[in-house]
C-alpha cells in the first residue's frame, strides 16, 4: 500500500511483508486517529484494541487528506492477512489496488487481471472467446481502471449539472412570473398616481424608469436575502461535512456575490419591463378616472 499510494510514514515504520505473512498484530495510525486516541502523547509502542484483538502501534502516517470522501488521516493500517484471519474471519479480500508504470497498457492489464481472477475463481470463459472476453454475468468480481472511474464521475457530474440547471431554470421562470404579477398589481393600484404624474408633465421614459427601478429593487432585495441564506446554509454544510471527516473549506466568493447582485438587478428589469411599459403608455385622462 505504501508504495502504490505514495504514502509516507512520519514517525516509526510501516509493517513489513514478513509481518503480514506472520499475522503480526501491529498497526500504523493516521494522524487524525492518533490525535483522537492519544492526543499529543507519543503513540509508538502503545497498544489499541480492534474487535478485542490487541495491536501494537509501530508507526504514524504523514498527513494525506481526504480523497473521494475518504479521510486517509483517520485510518488505521494493519496487515491484510491479520485482518482476514484475526478480525474478519475470512480468506478473501474485498478490494485491492494495482499500480502500473505505463498508463497506455491499463486496459490490457485490466484484462490480464480479469483472466487471472477467473482462473482462481474457476469461472470458465464461453467457447470461441479469446483474451478480454466480456462479463457474461458469471463474474463475482469487478475490475475498474482509473479512466473508467473518471468517466463515471464525469457522467455523474454532468447529470448533476443538468439537474441543477433545470432547477435554476424553473426557479427563474417561477420567480419571473411572480415579479411580473407583482408589478402588474403595483401598476393597477397606482393608476391614478400615474395619470397625475403624466398630467403634470412626466414623460414616457420617466414613468418607464420609475417602475423599472422599483422592479429591480425588489429583485435586488431578494438576491441579497438569497446570498445571506446561501452563506448560512453553506457554512452549516461545511461544518457538517467536516464533522464526518470531509475536508470542506468554507469560502466566501466575492465574484459570485457581484454576479448574483448584477443578475438580480437585470432579472428585475427584464421581467418588470412589460408592466412598466404598460404604465408608461397609459392615457392620463383615463388613468385619472380610474378608481
Amino acid at each position: 500500500y505504501i508504495d502504490i499510494d505514495r504514502a509516507e510514514v512520519e514517525k516509526g515504520r510501516f509493517f513489513s511483508e514478513a509481518e503480514n505473512k506472520g499475522l503480526s498484530q501491529v498497526a500504523v495510525l493516521g494522524p487524525k486517529i492518533k490525535e483522537k486516541l492519544f492526543g499529543e502523547n507519543d503513540a509508538i509502542g502503545k497498544s489499541i484494541k480492534i474487535r478485542k484483538t490487541r495491536f501494537r502501534i509501530i508507526g504514524i502516517m504523514k498527513e494525506q487528506g481526504t480523497v473521494m470522501a475518504m479521510d486517509f488521516d483517520d485510518f488505521i493500517y494493519i496487515p491484510v492477512k491479520t485482518m482476514q484471519k484475526k478480525i474478519m474471519g475470512v480468506n478473501y479480500i474485498q478490494y485491492m489496488m494495482h499500480k502500473i508504470k505505463d498508463v497506455s497498457i491499463a486496459d490490457i492489464t485490466a484484462d490480464d487481471i480479469r483472466i487471472l481472477l477467473r482462473e482462481n475463481h474457476n469461472i470458465s470463459p464461453p467457447k470461441n472467446i479469446q483474451k478480454g472476453w466480456a462479463d457474461t454475468g458469471k463474474d463475482d468480481f469487478r475490475v475498474v481502471t482509473m479512466a473508467e472511474m473518471m468517466d463515471v464521475f464525469g457522467n455523474i457530474n454532468n447529470y448533476l449539472t443538468l439537474l441543477l440547471l433545470a432547477i435554476v431554470t424553473v426557479s427563474l421562470v417561477v420567480g419571473g412570473v411572480g415579479i411580473l404579477n407583482v408589478m402588474y398589481v403595483i401598476v393597477n393600484e397606482r393608476t391614478s398616481e400615474i395619470g397625475l404624474r403624466k398630467a403634470v408633465g412626466a414623460s414616457y421614459s420617466d414613468i418607464m424608469w420609475q417602475f423599472l427601478i422599483e422592479s429591480s429593487l425588489i429583485t435586488l432585495a431578494g438576491g441579497i436575502i438569497g446570498i445571506v441564506f446561501g452563506i448560512i446554509i453553506s457554512y452549516l454544510i461545511s461544518i457538517g461535512a467536516n464533522s464526518y471527516g470531509l475536508d470542506w473549506s468554507f469560502i466566501v466568493p466575492i465574484k459570485a456575490f457581484v454576479v448574483a447582485i448584477v443578475f438580480s438587478t437585470v432579472f428585475g428589469i427584464f421581467f418588470g419591463a412589460y408592466p412598466a411599459r404598460k404604465a408608461a403608455r397609459m392615457n392620463p385622462v383615463e388613468a385619472l378616472r380610474h378608481e
